[in-house]
């Protein structure tokens, strides 16, 4: 109780911290939300000082960030002036997208990495390694907004299989689903290898194959149960770059999600959606590694015991 306690204590301070850090950059963006809500009335001089005392931006950084804090810490995220609508709300309607294409891309990347990864550990030092770590490391190197371009000619202009913006469902959810998961499948096939050759070389299976057990009960039993398990740990990282990188496949398909609407508001100058949207990504980032971390010992005993 007390290891979860230090944890969740320190994912508070986390997200405090980085919302602190966010508040203060969202300072040094040029402009202000009043001149991008008052638009051409920005050059009346009353109408801005009764904008600005109304937004409250009149007071001391200290007491807006306070302000904003406070609401967060009542369940208020704010409200969006450019949408006209609370800040939970227009977050209720994008998240689930951005979860689903999330959740899509972490599929792809966890099958598609692990099949590489085993591929290449069983066939070490041969054509079949060098083929299949040069396409990990490749997808690894390809951004995902050309990546994205780059399905969209093939699969939604050439071969009008797929919708090319904006498609619902699950056929408009596999382009972006690809292009958001086949950059983090290369670095889940490179870690998987890894893993698979440091078990292939350890006492405990050497011993195994002595015994004259054929590869297959090696591998399944012996291999693969143990060089698998730290992938529970890369899930998190997934997590992480999943939803950060869904910023640029939300805006290169034309989809809904926070990704998309983070690009807005920070366009916008809408302070408090971008606030609440960056502290809604970190959360879930925080909360996966937490979970994975928990969970972790009861998937490996010997480390509940160390």
């Amino acid at each position: 109780m007390f290891y979860v306690g230090k944890r969740l204590l320190a994912l508070v301070v986390l997200l405090v911290a980085i919302s602190i850090l966010v508040f203060l950059m969202l300072q040094l963006i040029p402009g202000s939300p009043v001149s991008a809500l008052l638009g051409q009335s920005a050059t009346n001089p009353a109408a801005v000082a009764r904008l600005t005392q109304e937004l409250g931006l009149n007071r001391p950084l200290p007491v807006q960030y306070w302000r904003w804090l406070d609401g967060v810490l009542h369940g208020n995220l704010g409200y969006s002036y450019q949408n006209q609508q609370p800040v939970s709300v227009l977050i209720g309607q994008n998240l689930p997208s951005t979860l689903a294409l999330a959740g899509a891309g972490l599929l792809i990347s966890l099958v598609g990495g692990i099949l590489l990864g085993a591929v290449a550990a069983v066939r070490r030092d041969t054509p079949a390694d060098s083929v299949t770590m040069g396409i990990a490391m490749t997808l690894v190197a390809l951004p995902s907004f050309w990546l994205g371009l780059i399905l969209i000619l093939v699969f939604a202009v050439a071969l009008p299989v797929f919708p090319v913006f904006g498609g619902s469902g699950l056929r408009g959810l596999v382009l972006p689903a690809f292009t958001l998961g086949l950059g983090v499948l290369g670095i889940t096939a490179r870690f998987v290898r890894s893993s698979l050759l440091e078990v292939m070389d350890s006492p405990h299976v050497v011993a195994a194959r002595a015994k004259g057990l054929n590869r297959r009960t090696v591998f399944l039993k012996h291999i693969a149960r143990n060089a698998l398990l730290p992938v529970v740990t890369i899930i998190g990282l997934q997590i992480g770059s999943l939803l950060s990188g869904a910023v640029l496949v939300e805006m290169v398909f034309s989809r809904p999600g926070i990704g998309r609407l983070l690009v807005q508001s920070i366009l916008n100058k809408d302070y408090a959606t971008v606030q609440a949207t960056v502290l809604i990504i970190a959360a879930f980032y925080a909360v996966t590694n937490l979970v994975v971390d928990l969970l972790y010992p009861v998937l490996d005993p010997r480390i509940g015991g160390a």
